[in-house]
C-alpha cells in the first residue's frame, strides 16, 4: 500500500510550439528539484513524467480525465527513461473486438489507456534535466496516422499533465490542467511579382581602322608628279 500525499500543491508548466506544416514541436518546461528516472527492476521508484492530451474528434471537448467511451482522447505520454509513446483512452470498452482488432488493438481491452498501433508511434521527444528543471521537447505530425490519432488543424485543445516521481506520483495521481486552446498561426504567403524583362544588353564595338597618314599622301604624290614628269620626258626624246 501506498500513502497518497496530503499536500496538494500548484505547479506551473511553460509550454510553446512551433510548426512546419507538416509537424508540431512541443517545448514543456517544468520545476522539479530531483531527477527520477525510470530503471529496470527499480522498486518504489517512479519517474518524472508529463503528458499532452488531444481531443480525437474536434467537435466537441470531451471529458478532461481521459476522455469517454462517445468522446476518446490520444494521449503523447513522455517518461523518464523510457521514452515516449503514443496512446488512446476512452475507446477501448466502445468497440467491438472486430472493429478494435481492425483500428489495431488487442480484441479485448486491459486498461483505460492503451497504446496505439506501429503507424501511430510517430511521435519522438528530446529532453534535457538542468539545475532543477525539465526541458522535453515532443513532436509529432500536424496530420493523422491513425483514426485514433488527433488531426492538430490551424486551432485545436490540448490538456498537460505532470508526474513528480520522488512524490510517488503515477498513474492518475498527478498534476493536471485544464483543455487549453491552440491557434496556429499561418505566415502569409509572400507577393507574386511578376517575372521583370532584364534591359537590353548594350554591347559597344570598337574596330580599329588602319588609315594612311597625310604625310605619305604627300610622297605619293610627289612620286607620282616625277614619274609623270619622267615619262613625258621619255616621250619627247623618242620624236
Amino acid at each position: 500500500m501506498y500513502l497518497l500525499p496530503a499536500v496538494v500543491e500548484t505547479r506551473t508548466l511553460s509550454v510553446s510550439a512551433v510548426h512546419n506544416y507538416t509537424h508540431i514541436a512541443f517545448k514543456l518546461s517544468w520545476s522539479d528539484p530531483t531527477q527520477d528516472v525510470e530503471t529496470p527492476g527499480g522498486l518504489d521508484t517512479f519517474p518524472d513524467a508529463v503528458a499532452i492530451q488531444f481531443p480525437v474528434s474536434m467537435a466537441q471537448l470531451p471529458y478532461i480525465c481521459m476522455g469517454t467511451v462517445d468522446n476518446p482522447v490520444n494521449v503523447i505520454y513522455w517518461k523518464a527513461g523510457s521514452g515516449v509513446e503514443n496512446l488512446v483512452a476512452g475507446a477501448g470498452y466502445g468497440l467491438s473486438p472486430q472493429q478494435r482488432e481492425a483500428l489495431g488493438l488487442q480484441a479485448t481491452p486491459t486498461a483505460t489507456l492503451e497504446r496505439l498501433p506501429p503507424e501511430a508511434q510517430v511521435v519522438i521527444a528530446y529532453s534535457a534535466y538542468k539545475g532543477g528543471k525539465w526541458e522535453v521537447i515532443i513532436v509529432r505530425p500536424l496530420g493523422s496516422t491513425h483514426p485514433l490519432m488527433s488531426s492538430l488543424a490551424r486551432g485545436f485543445s490540448a490538456a498537460f499533465a505532470v508526474w513528480d516521481g520522488s512524490k510517488g506520483e503515477r498513474g492518475g495521481l498527478k498534476s493536471t490542467s485544464s483543455w487549453t486552446q491552440f491557434q496556429l498561426e499561418i505566415p502569409r504567403a509572400p507577393p507574386t511579382t511578376p517575372p521583370t524583362t532584364p534591359p537590353p544588353t548594350v554591347e559597344t564595338v570598337t574596330r580599329i581602322v588602319e588609315t594612311t597618314p597625310t604625310w605619305a599622301w604627300v610622297i605619293i604624290g610627289v612620286l607620282i608628279a616625277i614619274i609623270a614628269l619622267l615619262a613625258g620626258l621619255a616621250a619627247r626624246g623618242r620624236r
